[in-house]
């Protein structure tokens, strides 16, 4: 049994309940504009422990998790969490350098991208309270 099947079947999610009637795809926006992401396709490569090949192809990170497929799966099988513990594994194996980035970014800023002036303006000028640099904030935190 691979390792995805192990934590899928530790979260309680069933799988065997899956007749692939295609709904989970034929209700994925994400599918409707990519073909590459399929959400049928991953249960079926669940089935015959694909996950490394999923991981590797990096379709799994195209889910909006908006959970149109669980919706629409008349066994009401629980695909973005699915979805979820095969990102975990890829984040292990092979982070994107866009999610690379956006950690690396949240380590030294505190937020996924960096505010900059243009970002700071556009809040000014919606009427939301100015950001503080992080050290400042953090500070200030600190002495709260």
């Amino acid at each position: 049994m691979s390792y995805l099947n192990v934590e899928v079947l530790k979260q309680g999610i069933n799988t065997s309940n899956c007749f692939e009637c295609g709904a989970c795809s034929a209700s994925c926006p994400v599918r409707r504009v990519n073909s590459g992401f399929n959400p049928r396709r991953i249960l079926h490569a669940l089935f015959l422990g694909l996950e490394k090949d999923l991981i590797e192809e990096g379709a799994i990170w195209l889910c909006a998790h908006c959970y149109t497929c669980q919706e629409a799966c008349p066994q009401k099988i629980k695909i973005p969490d699915i979805i979820v513990i095969l990102k975990n594994l890829a984040y292990k194996a092979l982070p994107p350098q866009g999610i690379r980035m956006q950690r690396e970014n949240l380590n030294r800023y505190g937020r996924v991208y960096p505010i900059d002036e243009f970002d700071l303006q556009k809040r000014k000028k919606a009427g939301l309270p100015e950001l503080l640099p992080v050290s400042l904030q953090a500070k200030r935190l600190m002495e709260a």
